[in-house]
């Protein structure tokens, strides 16, 4: 049976860090951010414009990068 394996990401608390997260995906914590930020302010538009393009990204970072670990049982005899 596969087993699926997710790692949480560790917090970045210096402006110099950069996320364990391929570059091409950066671009999905800057969705995020402007989603909460929209909805913060008050803005439903702009965020959920930005949570579809958040959710977009994510789906393919899901597809492309998280292979699911598969163990296989043995035969003990």
């Amino acid at each position: 049976f596969p087993v699926t394996i997710y790692i949480n990401p560790e917090t970045l608390t210096e402006s110099t860090q950069v996320p364990k997260l391929p570059e091409r995906y950066h671009l999905l914590l800057a969705y995020k951010a402007a989603a909460d930020i929209s909805f913060t302010m008050g803005n439903s538009d702009l965020m959920n414009l930005n949570l579809t393009e958040y959710d977009i990204a994510l789906n393919q970072l899901m597809r492309n990068q998280n292979s699911p670990l598969v163990i296989r049982q043995r035969s003990l005899v």
